[in-house]
């Protein structure tokens, strides 16, 4: 799995969602689309003792050829599917039931986007059909 650290810059919006892209790139060299959706976070200690915080994202595929571009941190790159690395003796728990909240969102934004027509604006859902899909209904406002 790729990781990395968060380089802080200051005031910077989307920071997580910055650092995956980067790490993605510099670690297997292909690029993501902008929307990024958050999956979970844990904790938890590796063999030599080290804390690490394990951030989970979504991101689809924008463009790149996947190679490992550095062993030190990924051994190798594999397209797997969802059944594949579910079945997967040497798949961590931990991954699978990653993959398996992240392929549920993957299937609600999905079935939003076939809903409302697609994506516009990069990371916002809107209708083509003259409405934001993803937005709240007004509160408080008094029913006729």
């Amino acid at each position: 799995m790729v990781g990395g650290k968060v380089e802080v810059e200051s005031d910077t919006p989307g920071i997580l969602e910055k650092t995956i892209k980067r790490e993605i790139k510099e670690e297997v060299g292909i690029e993501v689309l902008d929307d990024v959706f958050y999956v979970e976070s844990k904790s938890f200690t590796i063999n030599s003792g080290e804390q690490v915080i394990d951030i989970v994202f979504l991101c689809r595929y924008k463009s790149g050829e996947p190679v490992s571009l550095s062993e030190e941190e990924v051994a190798g790159v594999s397209w797997l599917s969802l059944d594949d690395i579910l079945a997967s003796d040497k798949a961590p728990y931990y991954l699978k039931d990653s993959i398996k909240k992240a392929e549920m969102i993957r299937l609600a934004v999905t079935a939003l986007l076939l809903k409302c027509g697609g994506w516009q604006n990069d990371t916002r859902i809107e209708s083509r059909h003259g409405g934001n899909c993803g937005s709240r209904p007004e509160m408080g406002r008094k029913r006729s």
